[in-house]
């Protein structure tokens, strides 16, 4: 606020400057007439420039969830690509959560100053999982060629005749079932337990 004096009445226009992060009054430019002995006043409101935070996760298949925290305890939480817009400057964090099957960006949080009337983009690259693998071999006892079935991790089943190595199974937990041979007792069920890079014999 500032008061100015006069000398003589008549119309007067103001025109309010630029600043620095701030909208500057709309209009811009005001006339008014000063009448002699009397107060005339110029008002103009500004405005402080919103910025903008896009949210982008990669990759866009997974719609992975995330929040953004903000100045004013701001909170905002989301799923996949978004563009937020009129935010007031300041600090931001990004918080990636988890998806099953993908491991957190690194870092999982992340911290962007926000300017006056700028952006800011969050990005953060999920990566997939791998499952670890090792070898299973089944190995039928005297009668060589007899039928089998077995099941595994992730609802994993096949069958088979006599042996056979299964490379790239999924680590955990195999169970072989013997089937019927003429001229055989029919063993019990094999199990055992496949390790990371290991080797599973089922006989």
């Amino acid at each position: 606020f500032r008061r100015v004096l006069f000398r003589s009445p008549g119309d007067y226009t103001i025109m309010w400057g630029n600043m620095a992060g701030w909208n500057r009054p709309s209009p811009y430019t005001e006339t008014k007439a000063v009448t002699a002995g009397e107060t005339t006043t110029f008002t103009g409101t500004y405005v402080q420039q919103a910025g903008s935070i896009t949210v982008n996760p990669e990759p866009n298949t997974i719609d992975a969830p995330w929040t953004l925290t903000g100045p004013s305890s701001y909170s905002h939480s989301g799923t996949g690509d978004e563009t937020i817009p009129g935010l007031t400057p300041g600090s931001y964090t990004i918080t990636w959560e988890a998806v099953t099957g993908w491991d957190l960006p690194d870092p999982a949080t992340e911290v962007l100053i926000l300017a006056d009337g700028g952006t800011v983009t969050f990005t953060g690259t999920y990566t997939e999982q791998t499952a670890s693998t090792g070898t299973v071999r089944v190995q039928p006892q005297n009668a060589t060629d007899a039928p089998w079935h077995i099941d595994g991790p992730s609802s994993y089943s096949y069958d088979g005749t006599g042996y056979e190595e299964l490379t790239e199974m999924e680590v955990g937990s195999y169970t072989v079932t013997w089937g019927e041979v003429s001229g055989y007792t029919t063993p019990s069920q094999s199990n055992g337990t496949l390790t990371e890079g290991g080797n599973l014999l089922l006989q």
